[in-house]
C-alpha cells in the first residue's frame, strides 16, 4: 500500500508554527487576523489529510485527530477565542497527529518487509546490497514492480560476476550454447544473452541445484517479466513481491 505521510508532517509543522505564534501573542483572546488565518490554514490542511487517508481506506484511523481539530476550529471561530484553550488544544492535536502518523506508517509497511530488509542489509557484497536496498525503498513507498526489477538487477549482476570469475569466453560458449555467437567477444556481451539461458548454464555446471534453478527461472519468467513489461495483469500483491524478493535474496546470499 502506498501511503505518503508528507501531509501529516506538514500538519505537525503547522501546529508547531501556531504554538510559537500563540506564545508570542500577548493577549488572553485571539482576534488577530494573522493568527485567525493560521487556524483556517490548519483546518484546510487537516481536511486535505483526511481526504487522502480516506482514499486509501484509512478513514477509521482519523477519528481521534478529527475530534482534536474540530475542537480547535470551534474555539478559533468562537465569540471569545481563548489563547490558553487554543494552546492546550493545539498541543493535543499535535500529539494526535504524531500518533496517527505512526499508525499510518505501520499500515504502509508490507508484512514481510522488516524480516526481508534485515537479510537485504546483511548481504556481504557492497554493490548487490546497495541495489537491493534501493529495491526495498521502492517497495516501501508502494512501487512493487520497481522493487522486483531492481532486485532482479542484483541477481543479474551476480550471474554475470559468476560467469566472469569461473570461465573464459570460450568456455562460456561451450557451457551456454546460445552464447556461441561471433558478437559475443567480451564478458559485457553476456548482457545480450537471455537470463534464462545463463541460469540454465549455472544449473548444468551444478552451481545451482535443480530446485534453485526452477525457482529463479520462475521468478524471471513470471514476476520479473510482469514487472518490467506492460500488460493487463492485475497489480502484483505484497505476498507475491515477498515471495519473489525472498527467492532472489536467497540466491544473492548463496556462496558460489
Amino acid at each position: 500500500m502506498a501511503v505518503d505521510t508528507g501531509i501529516l508532517s506538514k500538519l505537525t509543522n503547522k501546529t508547531s508554527e501556531i504554538e510559537e505564534a500563540l506564545r508570542a501573542h500577548r493577549k488572553a483572546t485571539v482576534y488577530e487576523e494573522k493568527l485567525v488565518g493560521m487556524f483556517d490554514d490548519l483546518n484546510a490542511l487537516w481536511n486535505v489529510a483526511k481526504q487522502e487517508l480516506d482514499s486509501l481506506g484509512l478513514a477509521d484511523l482519523c477519528a481521534d485527530a478529527d475530534d482534536k481539530f474540530e475542537a480547535i476550529r470551534k474555539t478559533a471561530r468562537g465569540t471569545r477565542p481563548s489563547k490558553a484553550r487554543l494552546k492546550s488544544q493545539i498541543k493535543q492535536a499535535a500529539t494526535a497527529v504524531r500518533a496517527l502518523k505512526i499508525k499510518v506508517e505501520s499500515q504502509a509497511t508490507p508484512q514481510d518487509y522488516p524480516r526481508l530488509k534485515v537479510r537485504a542489509d546483511s548481504l556481504k557484497d557492497d554493490v548487490l546490497r546497495e541495489i537491493v536496498q534501493e529495491a526495498f525503498r521502492c517497495w516501501k513507498i508502494g512501487s512493487p514492480r520497481a522493487c522486483i526489477v531492481l532486485s532482479w538487477c542484483a541477481v543479474e549482476a551476480k550471474i554475470f560476476n559468476t560467469y566472469r570469475s569461473k570461465w573464459t569466453i570460450a568456455q562460456i560458449k561451450k557451457q551456454v550454447p546460445e552464447s556461441d555467437r561471433k558478437e559475443i567477444q567480451v564478458f559485457d556481451d553476456l548482457t545480450t544473452v537471455s537470463d534464462a539461458y545463463l541460469l540454465r548454464g549455472l544449473r548444468d555446471a551444478r552451481l545451482l541445484t535443480p530446485t534453485e534453478y526452477k525457482v529463479l527461472d520462475g521468478v524471471c519468467n513470471t514476476y520479473r517479466n510482469i514487472a518490467a513489461h506492460a500488460g493487463a495483469r492485475k497489480p502484483i500483491s505484497d505476498a507475491e513481491v515477498s515471495s519473489a524478493v525472498e527467492n532472489m535474496i536467497a540466491f544473492l546470499e548463496k556462496s558460489i
